[in-house]
Parts: structure tokens; C-alpha cells; sequence
């Protein structure tokens, strides 16, 4: 499975430059950004699987920046060096998530992205359904 985000994106987050120091660069810095993604996707799957079939496929542009900002979060949870903007991101997505986990919530773009997603009944155990969400 491919990751709801890319090394080229999680590098170039809006952040700030350290980012890049923290991650390292070749070999190092790829695995250490992958590692980040896989935990940054396993953490929205978490939270979005009662709702929707996931992996989403294809990824819509809010899991895409949730994914970056996670992933972000753990790279600087990893490191000495506190970035305010990323923890203030990271806290609000997962707000939000937790939201779409409670049935409270719903990934704002689902309608933006090209193709059906489909949603998941716990009642029914099976996949039902395409539309426009809020």
C-alpha cells in the first residue's frame, strides 16, 4: 500500500526548515520519514475505520495534509526541538478525527476526490454507498 502521503511532501511541509535536519537526509532520512508516514496512516485508519473503508483509495486532499502533519508530529516528538505550529496542527487534526471516529465528523473533501469512497455499516458488516459529504 502506498502512504496517504509522500517523503517529497513531508519534507517540504510548511513548517519550517528544520524538519529537514531532524530527519536526516539518504538512506536514514527516507526510512526515518517512512517510519513517520506508516505511524501518521496508521493513526488515521484508526480513527476513520468504523466510517469509511480504508486505506482510502484514492486519498483525498484532507487525509493527504492530515497525513504531512502527523507525520510531522512524530519526526519532532523524535528530536529535541519543540515546533509549536506543527503541535498546534497535529492537535487539531486529531480533534477532528476523533470527531469522524464518534460518527461526529466527516472527511471534509470526500467530494473533491476523484472517484467513489465508500462507507462502512458496523449494523449491516458491509460496504454501502457513495456521496457528498459537509
Amino acid at each position: 500500500m502506498m502512504g496517504y502521503s509522500t517523503e517529497a511532501e513531508v519534507r517540504e511541509s510548511k513548517y519550517d526548515t528544520s524538519l529537514n535536519n531532524i530527519a536526516g537526509t539518504g538512506e536514514e532520512g527516507t526510512a526515518k520519514i517512512a517510519a513517520a508516514i506508516k505511524y501518521a496512516d496508521g493513526r488515521i485508519d484508526y480513527y476513520c475505520n468504523s466510517k469509511y473503508v480504508v486505506p482510502f483509495s484514492p486519498v483525498p486532499d484532507y487525509i493527504n495534509g492530515v497525513s504531512v502533519i502527523l507525520a510531522n508530529l512524530w519526526l519532532y516528538r523524535r528530536s529535541d526541538v519543540v515546533n509549536k505550529a506543527v503541535k498546534e496542527a497535529a492537535e487539531a487534526v486529531l480533534e477532528e478525527l476523533k470527531e469522524i471516529r464518534d460518527g461526529d465528523g466527516t472527511v471534509p473533501d470526500l467530494s473533491s476526490s476523484s472517484g467513489d469512497v465508500e462507507f462502512y455499516s458496523p449494523i449491516e458488516e458491509s460496504k454501502f454507498g457513495t456521496g457528498v459529504l459537509k
